[in-house]
């Protein structure tokens, strides 16, 4: 077993929700790029 501290731990947690929300930003910011050249 690797011994993980929490300190390590909520760095890496932060880092993972770092990364989905700058997906899901990307994908907003596609669409609404996209809806707004439609219009």
């Amino acid at each position: 077993m690797i011994r993980i501290t929490k300190e390590e731990l909520a760095a890496a947690g932060s880092f993972f929700v770092w990364r989905i929300c700058a997906e899901i930003v990307k994908k907003m910011l596609k669409n609404y790029i996209f809806c707004f050249l439609m219009v």
